[in-house]
């Protein structure tokens, strides 16, 4: 149970908004589109809702159609460079808005179900490091790998915004 709210991966609901970046990267016109939301129970239309959100079996087929567009296995990791914390809706805000960079990250790990729940975080602190420990929850096939090369390159690239520091260590 992370971040305190009770529910598998299965019934795990995402914002739709993943779905529209997903298919704003790929540069998909409506044809792409219908192409990106084939074997779900969305349509192009529902791309631009603000609001709606997309069941676990809907957006691990819309992952796998991604993949299969794109033609790269490393999906993924490119697409997660282009998730700045606005694109994490309240959650993003909270994260950027917290008084420390640790504060930030015990917000992302303690509510990161809100945005879909595939991960379980947990921090650890020593002297000199701040850790963050990210398990998976789904399995780590093509959608499973996916979802993780994107979570820790958007943590990354947030992190470097907020700190104002590039990784180099």
């Amino acid at each position: 149970m992370a971040g305190g709210r009770a529910g598998s991966v299965a019934t795990t609901r995402f914002p739709v908004t993943y779905s529209r970046l997903l298919a704003r990267e790929l540069q998909l016109d409506e044809a792409g589109q219908a192409g990106l939301l084939a074997g779900t129970t969305l349509t192009p239309a529902a791309l631009s809702s603000l609001d709606r959100e997309v069941g676990a079996e809907d957006q691990y087929a819309i992952i796998r159609n991604a993949l299969a567009l794109s033609g790269d296995p490393a999906f993924g990791l490119h697409w997660g460079r282009c998730l700045y914390y606005n694109a994490h809706g309240a959650l993003g805000q909270l994260m950027v808005c917290s008084p420390t960079l640790a504060d930030g990250l015990q917000a992302a790990s303690r509510f990161a179900d809100l945005r879909g729940r595939f991960v379980a975080m947990t921090q650890v602190r020593d002297e000199r490091w701040l850790i963050v420990h990210v398990q998976p929850l789904l399995p780590l096939d093509a959608v499973g790998l996916f979802f993780m090369e994107a979570l820790l390159v958007s943590t990354q690239r947030n992190i470097e915004s907020i700190t104002g520091r590039r990784f180099d260590d």
